[in-house]
């Protein structure tokens, strides 16, 4: 046991030093008493440069990433920033990989606690919910500090950085970071089982040949290996893991040429949107044609 927590130790350093940031660990108050997990110190300053905060009463733990809690007397229900935990609640979906781990660090760190919350340039989701950042006050080698427990999940592996709606540009950037680390290592939601290495169905002459996806400027590459030229006008990409769509307009695609549709903070041409689509583990593309047909299946 010790042995092997040795080598998990040597491991966190090892990525830590490939991904540039200094990992230490934290002592967070939980409902079963003080847990140790792991943060990064360029986080610490993160919250010198909060300036619009207030003060909330957590009501109840909905799951891993949306709190109900009271402002003021008013009850309002967050959705944090930056993290996708799997889903636990969901009205349609089953309770996913490492869902109850990840309820269960926010029902043991932030139940019937009070908390500061921060905003960023956008209040609310397209759901109501307020979009807020989560702060709690950790002892770090005999001292406090102010830490943020969006980051601190998907550093741990509780979540992926949510990355599809844009927020602050340095802390997109930060939770990708973050990311890095539990995905490297194959911790938490990290750890799950693999079914197939890699699944490529298509039915017809263009397909999506490939995604790119660690990468801050990432796209996914549509190839006509047929003989005749097709129009792309109508026809739609899915990234199945966020539901984010892409519908292309009047293009022709010549034989034997291929498209790339760039995302990420740096893509420049062909623009899905300036913020992550395929920036996940596992994740899945269709490709579907202008009657609504797929045509063409990508997974990794």
């Amino acid at each position: 046991m010790k042995k092997a927590f040795t080598l998990l130790i040597l491991q966190v350093i090892f990525a830590a030093m490939i991904l540039a940031l200094t990992l230490v660990p934290v002592k967070v108050e939980t409902a079963s008493g003080p847990k140790d997990l792991t943060y990064a110190t360029e986080f610490f300053d993160l919250w010198n440069s909060v300036q619009d905060y207030t003060h909330a009463k957590v009501i109840n733990v909905v799951d891993g990433d949306t709190l109900l809690v009271s402002i003021d007397g008013v009850e309002t229900t967050l959705r944090l920033i930056g993290i996708d935990t799997p889903e636990t609640v969901h009205p349609t979906k089953e309770v996913e990989f490492f869902g109850i781990e990840a309820s269960n660090l926010a029902k043991g760190v932030l139940s019937d606690k009070e908390i500061i919350i921060s905003y960023d340039w956008n209040p609310t989701d397209v759901y109501g919910r307020t979009l807020a950042y989560v702060w709690l006050e950790v002892e770090y080698y005999g001292f406090k500090q102010y830490i943020m427990y969006n980051l601190l999940g998907v550093i741990n592996g509780y979540g992926r950085a949510y990355l599809a709606f844009a927020f602050d540009e340095k802390l997109m950037d930060l939770f990708a970071q973050a990311q890095d680390i539990p995905r490297t290592l194959s911790l938490g939601l990290w750890n799950e089982p693999e079914d197939e290495e890699e699944e490529i169905y298509y039915d017809g002459p263009v397909q999506i040949a490939y995604i790119l996806a660690d990468s801050l400027d990432e796209y996914v590459m549509i190839y006509n290996i047929g003989d005749k030229p097709v129009n792309l006008k109508g026809w739609q990409i899915l990234a199945v893991t966020n539901g984010q769509k892409y519908t292309f307009d009047d293009l022709i695609l010549e034989p034997g040429m291929a498209v790339h549709i760039h995302s990420g903070p740096e893509a420049s041409v062909n623009v899905w949107k300036k913020s992550y689509i395929w920036r996940n583990k596992k994740a899945e593309g269709r490709l579907f044609d202008s009657s609504g047909n797929l045509v063409s299946v990508y997974s990794y």
